[in-house]
């Protein structure tokens, strides 16, 4: 495929004609990303990754759920303005800002973030929502949750490092075991969940950025949709990369609920957070499966695989150390 004639042809269609000027922009994980320049306006573009052994459509998700915002009201996020599935590739307004860093985590800011996510429930009854997937290993019941974690470890497992294996063995799968017998304990009929969150799934600071004005914006929707809300709630308060305090929890989880007139929310919450944790530890070794190393050559190119490697080794060391 000719990326630039793709792209062309994608501006085209979203109907800006003049000359077409894109760049590479670094930082993806998944995807490969780009600034867009046409008719004297800036868009951002991202080539979707794909591999045999992932068939999640991200960019069909993406834009939908994107779409679904934008049409109502919801401003804080990418506008979707033209998508190819044929090539996998989805164009939005670009948003100038900058990364959220661990000092910008105030109550404020964590306020905002709750705010989008109930602004978001508030239009779950709609027609156009029931439509919409449910989220990547969206979870409805206590023995999915235990799967989810099941199957992550068991490909862990497959792991060739030596370090890395040692760490999976010895350190993080003795881990879920304690977790898992005492989850296992759980009279599982009055946990499962009948009540769903519309998630944007993979959410926290670390997928927003700053803008110049102060206000915090929220992108990456390649995996959102319909879940358990326990498990979107316990996902914010686990993610690594840009952590929330935990002593901000129980407020955010309480209007969530409360939106949602789920009153058992909140307990299920305190269950599965160590769950949360134990996934967010094995997502940090992604690099050592095939499919995660995969990404991550598409998204940055090769040659940083190693070193990619043991930085995140160290962080999942460091993530079990303070959460085990």
């Amino acid at each position: 495929m000719n990326l630039g004639t793709k792209i062309k042809e994608l501006m085209d269609l979203a109907g800006y004609t003049g000359e077409v000027i894109f760049k590479p922009l670094l930082g993806g994980k998944n995807n490969q990303a780009f600034q867009v320049q046409a008719d004297g306006k800036i868009f951002f573009l991202k080539h979707y990754f794909f591999h045999p052994a992932d068939r999640r459509e991200r960019l069909k998700t993406e834009f939908g759920f994107s779409t679904f915002l934008w049409e109502r009201g919801i401003r804080n996020i990418p506008r979707p303005v033209a998508k190819d599935f044929e090539n996998r590739l989805g164009l939005y307004s670009f948003m100038e800002g900058s990364r959220v860093a661990q000092t910008d985590v105030t109550a404020p800011r964590v306020r905002e973030a709750l705010e989008f996510l109930l602004a978001v429930n508030r239009h779950r009854g709609e027609d156009e929502a029931r439509a919409l997937a449910p989220a990547s290993e969206a979870c409805f019941s206590l023995d999915e949750h235990i799967r989810q974690i099941d199957r992550r470890l068991d490909r862990l497992q497959k792991i060739e490092e030596s370090e890395a294996k040692a760490f999976v063995l010895t350190r993080l799968r003795p881990a879920w075991r304690e977790i898992r017998k005492n989850i296992l304990r759980v009279d599982k009929t009055e946990w499962n969940s009948p009540v769903r969150v519309l998630s944007p799934s993979d959410f926290g600071f670390h997928n927003a950025l700053l803008t110049p004005r102060g206000k915090i914006v929220f992108h990456d929707f390649e995996y959102a949709g319909w879940d358990d809300p326990a498990k979107t709630v316990c996902e914010f308060f686990s993610q690594p990369e840009v952590s929330v305090p935990i002593g901000f929890l129980e407020d955010f989880a309480n209007e969530v609920f409360v939106l949602l007139k789920d009153p058992a929310g909140l307990e299920r919450v305190h269950l599965l957070l160590p769950v949360y944790r134990i996934k967010w530890c094995s997502t940090l070794l992604n690099e050592f499966l095939p499919e995660g190393a995969g990404r991550r050559q598409f998204a940055e190119g090769k040659g940083t695989l190693r070193v990619k490697r043991q930085k995140q080794l160290a962080k999942a060391v460091n993530y079990l150390d303070r959460h085990a």
